[in-house]
């Protein structure tokens, strides 16, 4: 009878040193993931940050470019005015 409880025993400390070191492990392998999501979190703030500078200056170059726009229709207007006027006046002397 003897025999048995030492087996029982030794099997009792094995399956507690095998939980034991799995916890370990996992507890280990759970704080990596941990870290690892921390990290990952911070990188996707970050480049949010930067898609967030790169549509302001997105709209900073948009507005720039529709006044630009606006500018050149303005001076192809007069442009186009001062061209009938000049036509108007060739006609009128060639009359």
């Amino acid at each position: 009878m003897a025999d048995w409880t030492i087996w029982a025993t030794f099997l009792t400390l094995g399956s507690a040193a095998a939980i034991l070191v799995t916890y370990l492990l996992c507890g280990v392998r759970i704080e990596q993931t941990h870290n690892r999501v921390l990290l990952l979190e911070k990188e996707i703030e970050l480049m949010r940050a930067r898609e967030e500078a790169n549509d302001r200056k997105l709209t900073k170059i948009f507005d720039a470019v529709t006044a630009l726009r606006d500018t050149t229709e303005e001076h192809l207007d007069k442009l186009r005015e001062r061209l009938d006027q000049l036509r108007a006046e060739g006609y009128l002397a060639s009359s």
